[in-house]
């Protein structure tokens, strides 16, 4: 072992493998003067050649040398193992280092799937509240548009009535035609019903407009809601997976291509849903109270101006028929003075002249 120390030392041992090794063709490496051994190298010897070159037996080996070519096979030995000692340490930790950076990156993938599921059905809860109050404003403006017709039809019936009272006071002769309050109040009523229809068809109209926007509303939170759907059932199935679970249609080395749209895209598109749905539902309010004060207005308005104009008809008919009983009167007692006078012609005529003073 003390050899070890020494600059004089066989390294790989080629030299004492091809040493006992007479009939290999493969030559010594030449070596160095620092390098020699002990004993000076023989030449590998053939049989059959004569003479000097003849077959002799090799030399003995030194002591030196075969210490010399244990200690560099020991030290070969001990190098080697040493290298595959190293070898699986290194290998061990890069299997904890695997281990622990998959340990890792599968708590932050089930911690983000986790936080995905959990904004799905966030956004899910919050746009299925927006459909259902976009349900509830479509059936009340399906309802009050309803009720607008029907106003708007049942006012015909007293537009009809009055043009059928102006057009039967039109027979009316001579004096009798005057221009009363009878019949401006039919034409007020006429000009009354005609606004009242009016405002119920605009309102009617802006019902049904309010009602496109409302579904139209609705359509897209519902196509909102089944893509939320979908990608519920996606994150979940994902969630669920593990790696002793069935394999997968996923190829192995699979690159996933980055999506074009970004989260805050994303929720910048729910964020513009809800406020639409908001704004819808809000003006749907304001629509129904609008509608509900036109048709209670309306009502209002009407009927005073149906109790105006049959108060002024029935003025109307107790002063012609006052105007009648007193002509009626008139008429009688000038009756009365024609045979008065008559009568007195008979008799006499100094009855004549105070009568006709009179």
């Amino acid at each position: 072992m003390a050899l070890l120390g020494r600059d004089r030392r066989v390294s790989r041992s080629e030299y004492t493998r091809d040493y006992y090794r007479p009939s290999s063709s493969i030559t010594a490496p030449s070596l160095t003067p620092q390098e020699q051994p002990y004993a000076p190298p023989v030449p590998p010897r053939r049989p059959g050649q004569g003479g000097s070159n003849a077959w002799v037996l090799p030399p003995p080996i030194n002591p030196s040398i075969w210490r010399a070519s244990h200690s560099a096979k020991l030290h070969d030995s001990h190098a080697h193992a040493s290298h595959a000692q190293r070898t699986r340490a290194e290998n061990r930790r890069l299997c904890d280092e695997t281990e622990r950076l998959t340990v890792n990156h599968k708590s932050e993938v089930e911690r983000r799937l986790a936080d995905r599921v959990c904004d799905i059905t966030f956004w899910r809860e919050e746009l299925a509240a927006r459909h259902t109050a976009m349900d509830h404003d479509a059936t009340n403006l399906n309802t009050l548009k309803d009720r607008l017709n029907k106003a708007h039809d049942l006012y015909m019936r007293p537009l009809q009535v009055a043009y059928q009272c102006i057009e039967i006071r039109r027979g009316r002769v001579g004096v009798e035609g005057v221009e009363d309050e009878a019949l401006t109040a039919l034409r007020q009523e006429v000009k009354e019903v005609t606004r009242c229809r009016e405002a119920l068809e605009r309102t009617s109209a802006d019902t049904a407009h309010q009602i496109r926007r409302v579904l139209s509303c609705r359509y897209h939170l519902e196509k909102n809601l089944l893509d939320k759907d979908t990608a519920l059932r996606v994150e979940e199935a994902t969630t669920n997976l593990t790696p002793t679970a069935p394999p997968t249609a996923i190829i192995p080395k699979q690159t996933i291509d980055p999506s074009p749209i970004s989260v805050e895209w994303w929720c910048e598109v729910g964020v513009k849903l809800l406020k639409r749905s908001d704004d819808e539902h809000q003006l749907s309010e304001q629509i129904t109270a609008l509608a509900e004060d036109i048709l209670v207005a309306t009502a209002r308005h009407l009927r005073e101006r149906l109790e105006h104009t049959d108060h002024c008809l029935k003025e109307r008919i107790l002063d012609t028929r006052h105007a009648k009983t007193l002509l009626e009167e008139q008429h009688a007692k000038g009756r009365g003075r024609s045979s008065t006078t008559e009568g007195g012609g008979r008799t006499g005529t100094h009855h004549l002249t105070p009568d006709l003073c009179c």
